[in-house]
């Protein structure tokens, strides 16, 4: 099936799939404030890999307090080509607001919370995530859950894409992973530049990609398509994600075996729980699959499930990305207890 065929039969499924699925609050607004844009082609990505074997020591919720630094990139090598429904929206480029949440100094707490501005903490550097918002969200759509996330000791950066947020129109699918690798080569440069806010507190060699629902697509698509090999994604977390295989040339049976945590509800009637069960399948790195019991499509992130999808979530990446596995090799027992899901773990085939 040649490149336009593929995404165009993905529109269709995807409609039909997500449809007005992933954003759980849509009258919620993103929150305002100072912002910084960086406009600039992509730029080039270092060299090296994620040292998972350092022994470090993977942080718990709530170990750090989280700072805020809202800031936009604008990568002028693509274009924004809107369908008619969203024809506003066109632009000779694209462009990226990102909410980037990072440790900070000062004590931290399990509540979610985030201040704008706040001193960064000396304790780094520390991992990036890249998380990936689903259709009709938005950057901020799952702040809290983000925020505490970042407050283990991870740089968390949502970017809001531009025909996917607050719309229901998934035909920019195909555009997304590269805006993902965008985002990560503008992070790292950041972090490269001794007069930014992220400059020593990103291990630029060191990065997870996340996301919900057409996010998880998104996300999975940016580990393996052939657009965004300068990520070098060393894990990937897709939480209710959509099924996709964009790229003909790369399907997900060829992905290259990085770990991957898939979480999915049972009862996911936006989002058919088959389609996870199918990645199961396809999948042939090491894969841990969380399965809410009566869980829909967006109650992971609301309490009590939200509790279990954090620790899942800290205890994969401080495994994958941080050399410490401890909290990893518990989850089955931390899952068991809690009554709400089950953990398959499938070792790399």
């Amino acid at each position: 099936m040649g490149r336009r065929a593929l995404v165009a039969a993905l529109t269709v499924l995807l409609a039909a799939a997500v449809l007005g699925a992933c954003a759980s609050d849509r009258s919620a607004q993103p929150a305002s404030g100072g912002r910084s844009t960086t406009t600039s082609k992509p730029a080039a990505a270092p060299s090296g890999s994620c040292r998972r074997a350092n022994g470090g020591a993977g942080g718990a919720i709530g170990d750090h307090a989280v700072g805020r630094a809202d800031r936009t990139v604008v990568d002028t090598s693509r274009a924004t080509v809107a369908p008619q429904s969203l024809a506003d929206r066109a632009a000779p480029s694209r462009t990226l607001p990102l909410v980037v949440l990072y440790p900070a100094k000062g004590s931290g707490d399990t509540s979610g919370a985030a201040t704008a501005g706040a001193a960064p903490s000396t304790d780094g550097p520390f991992p990036l995530l890249v998380h990936s918002h689903g259709l009709g969200g938005w950057g901020d759509e799952r702040i809290e859950t983000l925020a505490r996330w970042a407050s283990a000791g991870y740089v968390v950066v949502a970017p809001t894409f531009p025909l996917s947020s607050r719309s229901s129109d998934p035909s920019d699918l195909a555009n997304q992973p590269a805006d993902v690798s965008f985002v990560v080569q503008q992070i790292r440069a950041a972090a490269a530049s001794g007069s930014d806010v992220l400059h020593g507190l990103v291990r630029a060699d060191c990065v997870a990609l996340s996301g919900h629902s057409l996010g998880g697509g998104t996300a999975m698509s940016a580990a393996y398509d052939t657009c965004c090999t300068s990520i070098h994604p060393d894990a990937v977390v897709d939480i209710a994600g959509v099924l996709v295989d964009r790229t003909p040339t790369a399907q997900l049976s060829d992905m290259a075996p990085i770990p991957v945590l898939l979480v999915h509800g049972d009862a996911d009637q936006r989002v058919p729980y088959a389609q996870s069960e199918r990645k199961v399948q396809l999948l042939h790195g090491p894969t841990w699959f969380l399965t809410f019991t009566g869980g829909g499509h967006s109650d992971m992130f609301t309490p009590p499930r939200s509790t279990v999808l954090d620790e899942a979530v800290v205890a994969f990446l401080d495994a994958q990305l941080q050399g410490s596995p401890g909290r990893l090799e518990e989850l089955p027992r931390v899952v068991q207890a809690s009554g709400l899901a089950t953990l398959q773990v499938l070792a790399q085939r």
